[in-house]
C-alpha cells in the first residue's frame, strides 16, 4: 500500500501534492468535527472559517474545487502517477540498425528470397509482422515496371478504413524487379516469407539487434534522406505507419485507388532508400 501511495503522489509536483493533501486533511477534519458532508457547501463554510490571507483563501478554494470535481478513484490517481514515473524513466528500445549494417544483414542471407524480403522491410520501414502478412496479391505491376504495394491486409495498417491515400506505395527499379521475381515463385495465397519474428531476431543477434531494429534504423535513414532532399518531414511518419490521421479526403481518395501514390511523397522516399550503387541488370539470386 505504501508503494501504491508513493506512485499516486507522482501525479503532482511534490509541493502541490503536499499542499493538496494538507488542505484535504484539514477539510476532512473540519467536516468530521462539525458533522458536515464533504461537498461544495461545506467547502465554502470551511474556507471562511480558516484564518488565511484572501489570496491564499482563493488558492485553497480552487484546489478544493479541483479535488471535488476530480472524481478519480485511487487506481486512477495511481495510473497518473505511474505515467509521470514512466516519462522520467529511460526507455529501452531496440538499437536501430545503420544502413551499412542493414546491407551486411542482407548480404548474410544465403537465400535470395530472404534478401529480397529483408530489403523490402527496410525500404518500407515496416514491422516484421506486416511484411510476414504480405502475399503476391498485395502487389500490382505497372506498365512502366514499377510495383504498387497495397497495405490493405497488413495487420496494423488497414483496421480503420481502406479508403486512404497512404494505403499504396510505389516501388521502383531493382527493388521492384527483385520483388516481382519473388512473387512469381509463390503459390496462391502463399506469404512472401515464412520466417517468424523469433527467427529474424536470431538472424540479427550478431549485430546486437532485434526485428524492431530494422524499422527503427530505416526511419533514421529516412530522416537523413528527408533532410538531404528537402522533403516534407511528415513523410517519415507516413512511411512508418502506412496511415496518417490527417490524410487526404477519403471521399476523393476512394476513387483514385493505386493512383493515390502520386498524391504523397512516400514513394519518393522509398525510391531514395535504394542501395548505394545499383548495378544494371543485377540478378537478386
Amino acid at each position: 500500500m505504501r508503494k501504491a501511495n508513493e506512485a499516486a503522489r507522482e501525479m503532482c509536483a511534490p509541493s502541490t501534492w503536499e499542499r493538496g493533501m494538507s488542505l484535504a486533511a484539514q477539510f476532512a477534519t473540519f467536516c468530521r468535527t462539525h458533522e458536515q458532508p464533504t461537498n461544495a457547501e461545506s467547502c465554502a463554510v470551511f474556507l471562511m472559517a480558516i484564518d488565511v490571507a484572501p489570496s491564499t483563501r482563493r488558492q485553497h478554494a480552487r484546489m478544493l474545487r479541483s479535488m471535488l470535481e476530480m472524481n478519480r478513484t485511487p487506481l486512477d490517481m495511481m495510473i497518473m502517477g505511474l505515467q509521470k514515473i514512466a516519462a522520467r524513466s529511460e526507455t529501452k528500445q531496440a538499437r536501430p540498425l545503420t544502413k551499412e549494417e542493414m546491407n551486411q544483414v542482407i548480404r548474410s542471407r544465403t537465400d535470395w528470397k530472404e534478401r529480397v524480403v529483408v530489403r523490402l522491410a527496410w525500404i518500407t520501414a515496416s514491422r516484421w509482422s506486416e511484411i510476414a502478412a504480405l502475399t503476391a496479391k498485395n502487389f500490382s505491376l505497372e506498365a512502366d515496371g514499377a510495383l504498387i504495394l497495397d497495405w490493405s491486409v497488413a495487420p496494423k495498417t488497414a483496421k480503420a478504413d481502406p479508403h486512404r491515400a497512404l494505403r499504396f506505395v510505389k516501388i521502383r527499379w531493382q527493388d521492384a524487379f527483385d520483388t516481382i521475381k519473388l512473387c512469381r515463385t509463390l503459390r496462391r495465397n502463399e506469404k512472401l516469407t515464412n520466417n517468424t519474428t523469433a527467427q529474424v531476431e536470431r538472424a540479427l543477434a550478431p549485430w546486437n539487434a532485434t526485428a524492431h531494429s530494422i524499422e527503427r534504423g530505416a526511419l533514421r535513414h529516412a530522416a537523413q534522406i528527408v533532410e538531404a532532399h528537402n522533403l516534407d518531414p511528415h513523410v517519415i511518419s507516413q512511411l512508418a505507419k502506412h496511415v496518417n490521421p490527417f490524410d487526404l479526403p477519403q471521399n476523393t481518395v476512394r476513387y483514385l485507388w493505386r493512383y493515390t501514390t502520386m498524391l504523397t511523397q512516400v514513394s519518393s522516399l522509398v525510391a531514395l532508400m535504394r542501395r548505394e550503387k545499383r548495378r544494371k541488370g543485377r540478378n537478386p539470386g
